[in-house]
């Protein structure tokens, strides 16, 4: 079988990039253990398998993706943004390569792996050293291993390059002199899957700059400058992209909150037409929780989002306290989240 083929590939690739990746993330430092990136590899992968039995057991999108390309008869039919770009990625896999749908889907997982790897070096550079807690694992190891983040990176779909294309990003910003590249590359991959994101992005990049305490006036004006310039590029093509103005997108009859009440029909879904701003936040951050789980995942999901608010409530107790100060790295990070 193909698949066999693709991951026997993939593990070829992961094994090479491990030994730089202990060599230069954990020998070089004493918190952390030399086995997490196989922890991560074999985790990742079994919630790949996970999600893929999931998803056949109803028409999903990541099977009507691979249908799409299927019937195409060139690349032309997919230039475009949101699942268009997905399926340009997708049909050289199945038509060329003629891959089956879960061997696709395993090289997208593979990808969102490459993402979880990203944030992981991004925490390593930004937080400091860290007790072993369990497994010869520090608390910021064993995070990585929550399953949420792996679930919804593991498929053919928006959710593994997104993964792949914030975590480059982050990773270019922990030292972005060096690595500006990343970020422009960061940058367009986004753009061409979820344009706001970029807009979010650069508005976050805009606030962080003007409130952080230790920037020069110089720099100040010359990134703003350029993030605002970038916002009015970029604004007409988000616009079209959400099909909202993007001033209005709070409205009553904005193409958001349409989208909003559609997606709320769903089984796992929420009514969220009718929360008021605070709560909308909250919802798509924290939930689901334990009283509103419909199932096993949701249960798994609501215990993961417990552990997030724990975390989220001690930095803002931690940053009240004046125990931790923040960099322009950390400060923008929030802003985004």
């Amino acid at each position: 079988m193909d698949v066999i083929v693709v991951f026997a590939i993939l593990v070829f690739l992961y094994f090479i990039q491990r030994k730089y990746l202990v060599r230069n993330c954990i020998e070089n430092n004493s918190d952390g253990s030399k086995y997490f990136f196989d922890f991560l590899f074999i985790i990742h992968h079994i919630f790949f398998l996970i999600y893929y039995l999931y998803s056949t057991s109803k028409k999903s999108d990541s099977l009507q993706f691979y249908e799409k390309t299927l019937t195409a008869t060139s690349w032309v039919e997919f230039i475009g943004t949101g699942t268009n770009f997905i399926k340009l990625i997708t049909f050289p896999l199945s038509r060329y390569f003629h891959l089956s749908l879960p061997a696709v889907s395993l090289i997208f997982s593979y990808l969102g792996l490459q993402g979880m790897i990203f944030f992981y070096l991004t925490a390593k550079e930004k937080i400091c050293e860290q007790k072993k807690l369990f497994l010869n694992l520090t608390l910021l190891e064993l995070l990585f291993l929550l399953p949420n983040c792996h679930f919804w990176s593991s498929s053919l779909g928006k959710g593994s390059v997104m993964m792949f294309g914030i975590a480059l990003m982050m990773f270019a910003l922990s030292n972005f002199k060096k690595r500006f590249i990343y970020f422009f590359l960061s940058l367009i991959l986004i753009l061409l899957i979820r344009p706001h994101i970029v807009f979010i992005l650069l508005i976050c990049v805009l606030i962080s700059i003007l409130i952080a305490s230790n920037v020069k006036m110089n720099s100040r004006l010359i990134v703003a400058s350029v993030a605002l310039l970038s916002m009015f590029l970029i604004a007409d093509f988000v616009s079209k992209f959400i099909k909202s103005d993007i001033l209005s997108v709070f409205l009553e009859n904005s193409s958001i909150n349409i989208k909003a009440q559609l997606l709320s029909s769903s089984s796992s879904g929420y009514d969220v037409g009718n929360y008021n701003q605070f709560m909308k936040l909250f919802t798509f951050l924290f939930r689901p929780l334990f009283f509103d789980s419909p199932n096993v995942l949701g249960i798994v999901t609501s215990l993961e989002n417990l552990i997030g608010i724990f975390l989220f409530i001690h930095l803002i107790y931690l940053k009240l306290n004046s125990s931790v100060k923040w960099n322009n790295f950390i400060l923008f990070s929030f802003i985004f989240f």
